[in-house]
């Protein structure tokens, strides 16, 4: 876990060095519920504000369906990937609750929305493997791993300063959802991580297009990726719904 301990104090030196003011936001936050809720992505309609609408099902409102059966004991690198992975949904999740009760922008509260299926899918892995729940006793905005509450505090305050900088937040965590997830897909062979981890692949990557579509079309913002590379950005940014962005995932 150093490798992603390491890169998300990267990502908050960057998004710190950005910070133009130390404006701190007085709107609060209603505490999200962990309950299931319909799975949806955003997509955007038009040149107005974008519309939430069913992209794909990743399981049933109860959360039934979800695995493909366990495969087995998992090492301590899967498992310390899913109790990561727990609270790195949880900190999309945050975050955009956040910047939707800021900036009032559909898509936040859309892709939030998302991000609480994406939670309730790790925790459901979670669970059938007996591994207690890191998020199981925290509240929004508050997180066990020390990390990535530093790295929460900064994007609040980042996103903060204009729609622009919430924007950029969004597509940021995106980004570090997909490579974290690739990196997670290469450390595992069980088959209800891989599920698991490919259809939040999936979710993100629809996610990040929403990001660098709101920022193109409301504000002619080209985005640049910070963390993935050109390429991998561009397959992406390109790929039509329903496709992965990468070729052969």
């Amino acid at each position: 876990m150093n490798k992603k301990n390491t890169l998300v104090i990267v990502i908050s030196a960057i998004l710190m060095a950005m910070i133009l003011s130390a404006c701190s936001a007085g709107n609060t936050v209603q505490a999200a519920s962990n309950d299931p809720v319909v799975h949806t992505e955003t997509k955007d309609y038009g040149e107005t504000a974008p519309r939430a609408v069913e992209m794909r099902d990743e399981h049933a409102g109860d959360g039934s369906g979800l695995l493909m059966g366990l495969s087995g004991d998992l090492t301590q690198e899967e498992i310390a990937d899913l109790l990561y992975m727990r609270e790195e949904e949880k900190l999309a999740r945050d975050v955009y609750a956040y910047l939707y009760s800021h900036w009032q922008l559909p898509v936040f509260n859309s892709i939030a929305q998302s991000e609480q299926n994406h939670m309730d899918s790790i925790l459901e892995l979670l669970t059938a493997h007996g591994i207690d729940d890191p998020a199981a006793q925290t509240a929004t905005g508050q997180f066990t791993n020390s990390t990535l509450q530093d790295l929460y505090d900064t994007l609040i305050a980042q996103g903060s300063i204009s729609l622009e900088e919430a924007l950029q937040v969004g597509a940021l965590i995106e980004e570090v959802d997909i490579q974290d997830l690739d990196e997670a897909l290469t450390r595992t062979d069980k088959a209800d991580l891989e599920r698991v981890y490919s259809n939040l692949m999936f979710g993100s990557e629809n996610h990040l297009r929403s990001f660098t579509s709101q920022l193109s079309r409301q504000l002619g913002i080209a985005y640049q990726p910070v963390q993935l590379d050109q390429e991998h950005y561009y397959q992406i940014i390109t790929a039509q719904p329903g496709q992965r962005g990468r070729a052969g995932n």
